[in-house]
């Protein structure tokens, strides 16, 4: 007879270890980096009105927010691969 659906489907993993089978946790450095790298990536969507107000050039403004968005994206990808963690013994 086979387990009912619902415990199958909580289990993490079946390596026929019965003491060692945790669900995955998530990592609160991860997701407060990833929300981090949204609110970043948010706030480029309005940045360069904003920097051409100080007198900088299209250009430029467009330079710093685009280096901004790209480590944005390179946090929100490492955070999104971290973002679930196994116990470990």
């Amino acid at each position: 007879m086979s387990p009912p659906l619902g415990l199958v489907l909580a289990r993490s993993r079946d390596d026929g270890d019965a003491d060692g089978d945790f669900p995955a946790s998530l990592n609160r450095l991860a997701v407060v980096a990833l929300a981090g790298a949204a609110l970043v990536g948010a706030a480029g969507l309005f940045a360069v009105p904003f920097l051409r107000s100080f007198g900088m050039t299209f250009w430029e403004a467009f330079t710093v927010v685009g280096v901004s968005e790209f480590v944005s994206a390179i946090v929100a990808a490492l955070a999104g691969y971290h973002l679930y963690t196994t116990p470990d013994d």
